[in-house]
């Protein structure tokens, strides 16, 4: 009974399922804003908002899905990893703020954030200044955003309004590092485009592990303070906070101090940093080395003082927990 149901299908055709295969949505375009260097021959010095589809995202930065994943923003929940990679022309950050650094531009992930806007005016004042007095010694680097990390939001909703340095050194915040004062900087080559990008990355980064430092710092205190007049389960409830506050900053800090010494510690890393370079003797060569190393140690250093405040606060929360504990147990004994 060809074409039928069968002997009771009255003859009707038997229709036929249509398989249903899993439609799958094209990944939406990346939102970027594109920063042309002052060599660039196109727009030099311009900032351009860009919307990449990943195919086009990958050809332009000459890169693989594998390498993309690393400071993908789409991959926030499982990727929010630090990371300061140079592969052949091309060096990807995730400091902070997530750039893919080519030798004559530079593409920005998120640029609508706060985070990204005061990393593009530092990226903006940089190449101004450095185009304004190329091969001269600038007399003030200072950044757009004055003092480092003034208005940093911190993700529980609190704001650090005025830049101020963590106390445990009685320091000050940490200034903008000087990419004048290097070899390569004064009366001689300018300074590649790429470290002028590198270093406002890492300048965001260091200001928001400070920000964050002097928050717990002003917590740890007020909670100390409460905890003299009385112990309570609202008092043990800040001080749990408190406590994981510090563990995240302790881990935040010690994994971008990681890094940056694996950076240091990579030599064709270091040679291969300056993608843009033009050096041709070797004395060059090795002044732009010198500079790359420069730059690294000195947020390596703002980096570490962070991490080992974090660690000492975090240290003294956990003596207090501890000490906390103890009166507890003796009232606990005395009423028994």
């Amino acid at each position: 009974q060809n074409g039928t149901d069968g002997p009771n299908g009255n003859g009707r055709k038997k229709k036929k399922k249509k398989k249903k295969g899993t439609v799958v949505s094209p990944p939406k375009p990346y939102k970027v804003m594109r920063i042309n260097s002052n060599t660039a021959s196109e727009n030099p010095g311009a900032q351009v908002e860009q919307q990449l589809t990943r195919r086009a995202l990958l050809r332009d930065a000459e890169l693989t899905p594998r390498d993309l994943r690393r400071i993908d923003p789409s991959l926030l929940q499982t990727n929010n990893t630090p990371a300061l990679l140079v592969n052949d022309q091309t060096i990807l950050v995730n400091l902070g703020v997530r750039v893919i650094i080519r030798p004559y531009h530079a593409l920005l992930f998120e640029p609508d954030t706060a985070t990204a806007r005061r990393f593009l005016a530092a990226v903006e004042q940089r190449q101004k200044n450095s185009q304004r007095e190329q091969g001269l010694r600038v007399s003030d680097r200072s950044l757009a955003y004055d003092g480092g990390y003034r208005g940093i939001e911190l993700e529980n909703g609190h704001e650090i309004s005025e830049g101020v340095g963590g106390s445990t050194d009685g320091g000050a915040a940490p200034s903008d590092y000087d990419l004048d004062k290097t070899p390569g900087g004064v009366g001689g080559a300018p300074i590649p485009f790429e470290l002028e990008v590198v270093e406002a990355a890492l300048q965001e980064t260091t200001s928001q592990l400070y920000a964050k430092m002097e928050f717990c710092e002003e917590r740890c205190r007020q909670v100390s303070k409460r905890l003299q007049s009385s112990i309570n389960p609202a008092v043990l409830e800040e001080l749990r906070l408190t406590k994981q506050s510090l563990v995240e900053l302790d881990s935040r800090a010690g994994a971008v101090r990681q890094v940056l010494l694996d950076t240091l510690d990579d030599d064709d890393d270091i040679t291969d940093f300056t993608i843009s370079s033009t050096a041709e003797t070797e004395e060059e060569k090795e002044d732009e080395e010198e500079e790359v190393e420069n730059l690294i140690e000195y947020y390596l250093q703002q980096t570490e003082t962070v991490h080992s405040a974090a660690e000492q606060l975090l240290e003294n929360t956990r003596d207090l927990e501890e000490s906390i504990s103890v009166s507890l147990s003796s009232r606990r004994y005395e009423v028994s």
